[in-house]
């Protein structure tokens, strides 16, 4: 069986990305099941909480966002979605078989020595979007890295009729100094939180912003390309590449040996 393992199941990209994978590798014949800590995920893939986590020797294991010690498994692969805030050389990354990078510059940001493999995420199902003239939007978790304050002020600037804030707030010091200041200012500033429906999250803006200072893999503006949706982004979102799901299932049968 395929494990995918996660210190990280609340709603964010990792937790789209491992959703959206077992997904596709469960469509195909091959049995997956995604463990994480949070309930989130529970009703959207073949999934368990990570307290229920066994692991047998014929297992292939995908761990992500973990310190743990070598298992005895068929085959341990680590998952890596994260810069900065998971730095690969803090932990023992020898005990595992391969990493797994979702782009080439996440890979050399880590500056790793290891043997590894490089697969972008799975997208989800989206369509063409309405795009309503003057509704602007700010997607991606309510953190620091993400500068969603400065995402607010760029749409405010180039003359949104109303901005909608969409994200799961992961730093809710960050959302009290910066964002909720900016929201009790601005009437046309509306926090709206996580969405679960993204296609009606892109049917409702006509262009979206986003200023992460860091990103290894850019979900909104892959999205927003799918959608037809404009896309305003720092340097750091522009960095992807995308694949067909046929392509990514094909590459990893490859690395996990199916």
């Amino acid at each position: 069986m395929i494990k995918i393992v996660s210190g990280w199941s609340n709603p964010g990209g990792s937790t789209t990305a491992f959703i959206l994978l077992t997904n596709l590798l469960n469509d195909y014949g091959f049995d997956c099941c995604f463990y994480g800590p949070h309930k989130w995920h529970l009703d959207k893939t073949k999934a368990n909480h990570l307290k229920q986590l066994k692991i047998y020797e014929n297992d292939i294991c995908i761990f992500h966002f973990l310190n743990i010690p070598k298992v005895q498994c068929r085959k341990q692969i680590l998952s890596s979605h994260e810069q900065d805030i998971f730095p690969l050389q803090k932990i023992d990354y020898t005990i595992y078989d391969k990493i797994h990078y979702v782009s080439e510059h996440q890979k050399d940001y880590h500056k790793v020595n290891h043997p590894h493999f490089i697969i972008p995420n799975v997208l989800p199902k989206l369509t063409i979007s309405k795009n309503p003239n003057g509704i602007y939007g700010v997607i991606g978790s309510i953190d620091r890295n993400k500068q969603v304050h400065v995402s607010i002020e760029k749409a405010l600037a180039d003359g949104a009729k109303k901005v909608l804030v969409y994200g799961n707030t992961t730093d809710y010091t960050y959302y009290s100094e910066k964002i909720k200041p900016l929201v009790d200012k601005y009437k046309n500033v509306e926090f709206l939180g996580h969405c679960e429906d993204k296609q009606s999250m892109y049917d409702s803006v006509e262009r979206v912003y986003q200023d992460s200072e860091l990103e290894t893999w850019g979900y909104v503006k892959a999205e927003c390309l799918m959608t037809g949706t404009q896309f305003f982004g720092s340097e750091a979102t522009n960095n992807i590449e995308i694949w067909n799901n046929e392509r990514i299932l094909k590459a990893w049968i490859k690395e996990l040996e199916l």
